[in-house]
C-alpha cells in the first residue's frame, strides 16, 4: 500500500478542479472578505455551492461548506505560488502589492505569478475579473488576451462602476452601473479599512474635491508607498520643511492653511486631537475597531480577553479599540514610543513623561521644552512622533483605567520581525510597539489571553526598515 501525500494547495486544487464553474479570489488583501461576500450571495440564491474560505463565514459558522452543485467559491492565496495549483473558471484579482517578501523577490516576480493565475482561468475558457483602479493589477494582466471584466470606483467606462458612494451608519452604499446603465443598489453591512489619508484621497477622487494632505519631509521619505497611493488617487501632498519636518509640523501647517481659507475649506484630522468635536468624532469613527474586535473575540473564544494592547501616539486607533472594552473587566494598555531613550527629544512618550499643556486647540498631557512649548520628539514610527496624546487618553490615564507604558525602538523592530516570521503578518512600525509590549506582557501574565490591535500593515515601512536595520 502506498500513501499519497499532497500539499494543502495541491489538495484544494484537486478539489476545485472537479467543478464545472469555480471562482478563485486572489489579491494581496481582501480575499477572505470577498470570498465571504460571494459565498453569502451564492447561498442566498439557493445555489448549492462548495465554499473554501480563509476566515469564518458568519452564516456557515465555518470556513468551508461542501455543496452538491456544479459551483465552487474559494480563496486563492498567492504565497509560495500556491494559487497556481487551483483551476478557477473565473479568476478575481482584487489588488497586487509587494508582500510575502520571503518568497517573492520583486514586483516583477509577483506580476508573473498573478499573470499565470489568470492564464489558468483563460485555459478553462474562463475570464478574469480585475480591479481597474489598481495599476499593479493592470500591469500583471497586461499581456493576457483572454476575456477581462473590470470593476472601478474611478473609471465610468469600466464594465462595473460604483457610483453615488455614500456612508450610512459607517457602512458604504452605492449604485452599480453595468456598462454605463443602472444595474442595482448595494448597501454593505461591513465597514471599509480606516486610513484617513487614503480615505480622504479616495473621497477627493470620487467627488472631484481638491484635497491637500500635509506631511513632513521626514515622513514623506519614510512612507513613500503611502505618498504614491495618495498622489495616484488625486491628492496634492504638501511637503512641510519646517522644524523637525514630522507630524507636529504637518499639523501646524494644516491648521495655518485652514485659518487662511476657512470659508472654502474643510479641515479633517485623522487622530483624536484638536478642538472639540474632532477628538470625539475620530473616536466614534474608529470605535468600529473596538466593537468588531469585541464581538469577534467573543464569537471565537466565548469570553473576553484578559488584556487589550494598542500603540498610542495621538491615539486614534487606540481609542477605537479601547472604546469597545472600557466598561468590561479587561486590563487595557496603551503603548507609547520610548524611541532612543528617556532623554527629552529621544522619545514621544507624552503620557509617561509629560505634563498638562495646550497645543493645537486642545488641553491634554504633552511634552514641553524649557519654555513650556511643545518639545521636539522622536519615534521610529511616523504615526507616533507627536508631543501629546488625545485628551481622552489623558483622562483615562488620570483615572487609572488604562495603563500607559513604553517600548523602545529596538524592542519594536525585534517585534516587527518576530511577528512577520512566526505568523506571516508584517505589522506597521506603529503596531509593532503594541506587539513588543504584548510579548513582554505575556511573559509576565504566564496564562490568559491578550488582544493586540494591529492598526496598520507594514507595506509602507519595509523599505525604510530594510535600509535602516537590515534583515534581522
Amino acid at each position: 500500500m502506498s500513501l499519497l501525500i499532497l500539499a494543502r494547495a495541491e489538495l484544494l486544487g484537486a478539489i476545485t478542479g472537479g467543478y464545472r464553474h469555480s471562482v478563485g479570489v486572489a489579491g494581496t488583501h481582501g480575499k477572505s472578505t470577498t470570498t465571504g461576500m460571494l459565498s453569502e450571495i451564492m447561498l442566498k440564491a439557493d445555489n448549492d455551492s462548495t465554499i473554501l474560505g480563509g476566515a469564518i463565514i458568519p452564516s456557515l459558522g465555518s470556513t468551508y461548506r461542501v455543496g452538491n452543485g456544479d459551483n465552487a467559491v474559494f480563496e486563492a492565496c498567492e504565497y509560495m505560488d500556491s494559487f497556481l495549483d487551483f483551476y478557477p473558471t473565473i479568476a478575481v484579482i482584487l489588488n497586487v502589492e509587494l508582500d510575502h517578501v520571503d518568497y517573492f523577490e520583486s514586483m516583477e516576480h509577483i506580476y508573473s505569478s498573478f499573470g499565470k493565475f489568470e492564464d489558468i482561468a483563460f485555459a478553462e475558457n474562463g475570464c478574469v475579473v480585475y480591479n481597474a483602479d489598481d495599476n499593479n493589477v493592470i500591469k500583471a494582466i497586461e499581456k493576457s488576451k483572454g476575456r477581462k471584466i473590470g470593476f472601478s470606483t474611478l473609471d465610468k467606462d469600466a464594465m462595473f462602476y460604483a457610483d453615488n458612494i455614500c456612508f450610512s451608519g459607517g457602512y458604504p452604499e452605492f449604485d452599480v452601473k453595468l456598462s454605463g446603465e443602472d444595474f442595482c443598489h448595494i448597501r454593505l453591512s461591513v465597514s471599509g479599512e480606516h486610513n484617513v489619508y487614503n480615505a480622504l484621497a479616495t473621497a477627493a477622487a470620487y467627488f472631484g474635491l481638491e484635497c491637500d494632505i500635509y506631511m513632513g519631509t521626514v515622513d514623506i521619505a519614510k512612507q513613500a508607498p503611502n505618498v504614491a497611493r495618495m498622489k495616484i488617487l488625486g491628492a496634492n501632498v504638501v511637503e512641510v520643511k519646517e522644524g523637525l519636518q514630522t507630524l507636529k509640523e504637518a499639523v501646524d501647517a494644516a491648521f495655518a492653511a485652514y485659518a487662511r481659507d476657512y470659508k472654502d475649506s474643510i479641515y479633517c484630522i485623522g487622530s483624536v486631537l484638536g478642538p472639540h468635536p474632532f477628538p470625539m468624532m475620530v473616536r466614534d469613527f474608529q470605535s468600529v475597531v473596538g466593537i468588531e474586535a469585541r464581538e469577534q473575540f467573543m464569537d471565537m473564544t466565548g469570553e473576553l480577553p484578559d488584556a487589550v494592547v494598542a500603540c498610542v501616539g495621538g491615539g486614534s486607533n487606540a481609542m477605537g479599540i479601547f472604546s469597545g472594552f472600557l466598561n468590561d473587566p479587561v486590563d487595557i494598555y496603551g503603548v507609547e514610543p520610548l524611541g532612543r531613550g528617556e532623554k527629552l527629544g529621544d522619545h514621544a512618550a507624552s503620557l509617561k513623561y509629560g505634563e498638562e499643556g495646550i497645543m493645537h486647540g486642545f488641553n491634554s498631557i504633552m511634552l514641553k521644552d524649557e519654555n513650556g512649548e511643545p518639545a521636539p520628539v522622536y519615534s521610529v514610527a511616523s504615526g507616533l512622533d507627536y508631543p501629546s496624546s488625545g485628551p481622552e487618553h489623558a483622562f483615562l490615564h488620570d483615572l487609572g483605567r488604562v495603563k500607559y507604558d513604553v517600548v523602545s525602538d529596538d524592542e519594536t523592530i525585534d517585534a516587527f520581525f518576530t511577528l512577520s516570521r512566526l505568523e506571516g503578518i508584517i505589522p506597521a512600525i506603529e503596531s509593532s510597539h503594541a506587539v513588543a509590549y504584548g510579548m513582554k506582557l505575556a511573559k509576565e501574565m504566564g496564562k490568559g489571553s491578550i488582544l493586540i490591535n494591529l492598526s496598520g500593515r507594514g507595506d509602507k515601512d519595509m523599505d525604510y526598515i530594510i535600509e535602516k536595520y537590515g534583515i534581522r
